[in-house]
């Protein structure tokens, strides 16, 4: 069972096509419970992991060989580097993975730019409150594409 799994044998890297199913089956797992709170889908549940892994920068995180949790980074040319997607497999959420994994990303990310961007979902509460916890600043909201959306960013100097 992936529970069972030691945290110390977490490893990120770089994501490759064949890892894209698996993405899928994560933030379908991940992101279900909002189901209920909307009237389609979270975005993140209809994405094409394979076109992202393409074209973005894809990581996955890995306990013992077994992906459980991934970050896709996209870059856009107007304003910068934006954490697209982040998500941890339920079966091990709650163990500090996500938090490891978004540091991870945050040293990457440092080597390139001083700040970046995300935005969830407004009834995504909880992913609200973790992105406040870690540092996270509130910059707006919108709705794109029927989404209606909170906006984050978050300095990497300070």
């Amino acid at each position: 069972m992936l529970s069972d799994l030691p945290s110390d044998r977490f490893l990120v890297r770089a994501a490759q096509l064949p890892d894209a199913e698996g993405l899928a089956r994560i933030a379908t797992r991940a992101y279900q419970q909002y189901l209920p709170l909307m009237d389609r889908p979270p975005a993140p549940m209809q994405a094409d992991y394979s076109a992202h892994i393409a074209k973005d920068d894809v990581f996955v995180a890995c306990l013992e060989d077994r992906l459980v949790g991934y970050a896709v980074i996209i870059r856009a040319e107007d304003d910068g580097y934006w954490l697209d997607n982040i998500a941890i497999d339920p079966d091990v959420a709650g163990r500090g993975l996500g938090k490891t994994l978004l540091g991870w990303i945050e040293s990457w990310l440092s080597e390139r730019t001083d700040s970046y961007q995300l935005y969830t979902n407004i009834v995504m509460h909880r992913n609200i409150d973790w992105y406040q916890t870690l540092g996270f600043e509130q910059t707006g909201h919108r709705t794109v594409d029927g989404y209606q959306r909170i906006y984050f960013s978050k300095n990497l100097t300070t």
